[in-house]
């Protein structure tokens, strides 16, 4: 273990035991025995407040299935300590992502996911929505139009081609 890094317990909803580990990401998470790095970060420069920064990559993390039914997120405090933002954000995130389904909250225990398949496919296709929106109004910021648009996203789409046949061929 590393000294230099805070040592933060995570109780396991299923089995009881306790979890010992350390942050190595900006946020951790307990999951099914394995601890996985959400990378929770704060862009300062973005236009999205904290909260709703927070509360995205927190959503897209469920969408993805990062994060499962019961797997139990860091208390506010501890969230709140390692973005170094105040723990009433965190709050809001928590209180707002309780309040749409995404998460609940047991008493003296903490706050653990709560999904359902069918609102995480709409949530996930909500989320893609919006990200596609904020990338063009940046785009469009720079001074970019749409012809520069399609021809960046052939170029990306066949470099993720050639990535997704070399995957392949390795398993």
């Amino acid at each position: 273990m590393n000294p230099g890094l805070p040592i933060l317990f995570f109780r396991s909803a299923s089995k009881g035991e306790l979890t010992i580990t350390h942050y190595c990401a900006i946020n951790v998470v307990h999951m099914k025995k394995q601890v996985k790095a959400l990378g929770v970060e704060i862009n300062p420069k973005s236009a999205l407040p904290v909260y709703e920064q927070v509360k995205q990559q927190i959503k897209l993390a469920v969408c993805a299935g990062n994060l499962e039914e019961g797997d139990q997120l860091p208390s506010l405090r501890d969230l709140a300590s390692i973005l170094k933002i105040n723990p009433n954000t965190i709050v809001k995130v928590y209180f707002q992502l309780e309040v749409e389904g995404f998460i609940e909250s047991r008493a003296g225990t903490g706050f653990f996911v709560k999904t359902s398949p069918g609102r995480a496919k709409a949530e996930t296709e909500a989320l893609f929505r919006q990200l596609t929106e904020d990338y063009l109004a940046r785009v469009v910021d720079l001074g970019f139009g749409p012809q520069d648009v399609l021809a960046h996203l052939d170029e990306i789409t066949a470099r993720l081609k050639v990535k997704i046949k070399e995957d392949r061929r390795n398993k």
